[in-house]
């Protein structure tokens, strides 16, 4: 995880949203778009991970200064996250089911 949330801080400095590519009509991507993409692909597998460690990565996001203008959306995204952590519940079955 500590890994990942290094990949996440490295992306997001390096390739900066304020540098994103405008396609006005014909999408044609580019290395930008791609970069972009792996920006986007690498906080995914972070806020996508389930359990703790990923809550607190969120929020420590949110703490950081690395997402300016983001942190209350990062703080809902850790707390839904938390939620669906919460209502995850183990598959019992019962020996009656066929």
């Amino acid at each position: 995880m500590t890994q990942l949330l290094r990949l996440v801080k490295v992306t997001r400095t390096h390739i900066r949203e304020e540098d994103d590519v405008v396609h006005p009509g014909v999408y044609t991507p580019g290395a930008r778009d791609f970069a972009e993409d792996a920006r986007r692909n690498v906080f995914g597998l972070l806020s996508e991970r389930p359990g703790e460690e990923a809550y607190q990565a969120l929020i420590g996001l949110a703490e950081s200064g690395y997402y300016k203008n983001f942190e209350d959306w990062l703080r809902r995204k850790a707390r839904l996250k938390a939620e669906m952590d919460s209502e995850r519940l183990p598959l019992v079955v019962s020996p009656d089911v066929v």
